[in-house]
């Protein structure tokens, strides 16, 4: 339906509206209002049919689009991902297989990886990137400890530094992070 507002009666300038969902083309609001309300109730039918299409996730009473594109390094920016890349992007997708999070797009150069990660708001970035730091360590170590230990001490099971990068994404620079993100180690 292009106008999302139906007009009922329109007598002595007084106005019902039925506000209609763009996705379902169900009415979900009847309000009444004068003829001035007009523009205000299309501004607002716009702005509901914006969180509808956008693919917003719902959390019982949320609505929301969290996503941050990390950057996490390893320790000393020894090259020690070159050779089992594979194997460090399963060692991230089984993180976000256990855990409360989605990764988007995943990069992965000689010494660090990028990642478009999705996840609730009751979650921290610290707690995110922790989780993933922590099951990707021990993952790699638990698999690739001959690799790994040309690179660091075997008892003291390094990978990641303790710092890391985060920036939340918006709509319009979303496109260009997940481009960046792919190209990663291709260069």
């Amino acid at each position: 339906m292009k106008n999302l507002d139906k007009n009922i009666t329109n007598q002595n300038n007084f106005i019902v509206y039925i506000h209609i969902r763009p996705d379902t083309n169900e009415p979900f609001y009847v309000g009444m209002g004068s003829i001035g309300r007009d523009l205000q109730l299309a501004g607002r039918n716009n702005f509901w049919k914006n969180i509808v299409n956008k693919k917003y996730k719902s959390n019982c009473h949320q609505k929301y689009r969290t996503r941050y594109h990390f950057i996490f390094s390893t320790k000393y920016r020894k090259k020690c991902l070159k050779g089992i890349e594979a194997e460090t992007e399963l060692a991230f997708r089984y993180s976000e297989s256990i855990s409360d999070y989605k990764i988007l797009y995943f990069g992965i150069d000689k010494d660090h990886v990028h990642l478009l990660v999705e996840f609730k708001p009751s979650l921290s970035i610290g707690q995110v990137v922790n989780r993933m730091k922590s099951i990707t360590t021990n993952e790699l170590w638990k698999n690739k400890s001959e690799h790994l230990s040309k690179f660091y001490w075997k008892n003291k099971k390094l990978l990641w530094t303790h710092g890391y990068f985060a920036e939340t994404t918006g709509n319009v620079s979303e496109a260009n992070i997940a481009e960046y993100i792919l190209e990663q180690g291709l260069k």
